[in-house]
């Protein structure tokens, strides 16, 4: 999940307006599956309205979820969690909260319900 600066394509953003810390939902978006030279998938983009922390302390409402990691620096930062046995990434480049999934495979009904829990909490 490191090779980010690879994805040099097309991006489709996961909302259209900001207001308030809160977005509104494109009602045609859906799951992206950019894949990075790992073989990892960028499933998700999402703006950042709220900081890593709150990001990754929101992971509590998600039942079963085990935490792995909170790597933060100066320029950005790195979440890493499970869910439903499925290595999920969160990362923080460029004012947006990238996602991905570890296994290009994760089945897409997973990766609906980490975008809607996202989504939900405002995150």
């Amino acid at each position: 999940m490191k090779a980010l600066i690879e994805r040099g394509c097309a991006r489709r953003y996961a909302y259209t307006t900001i207001t308030e810390g809160h977005w509104q939902m494109d009602p045609d978006t859906s799951l992206t599956d950019f894949r990075m030279r790992d073989g990892s998938r960028n499933f998700l983009t999402l703006p950042i309205v709220k900081s890593p922390g709150q990001l990754w302390r929101s992971l509590w409402r998600l039942k079963h979820v085990k935490r792995k990691a909170n790597v933060q620096s100066v320029t950005d930062a790195w979440i890493t969690f499970s869910w439903r046995g499925w290595e999920i990434a969160i990362h923080d480049p460029y004012g947006e909260y990238w996602f991905f999934a570890e296994d290009p495979q994760t089945p897409g009904d997973v990766l609906e319900e980490i975008r809607q829990h996202f989504l939900k909490a405002g995150l």
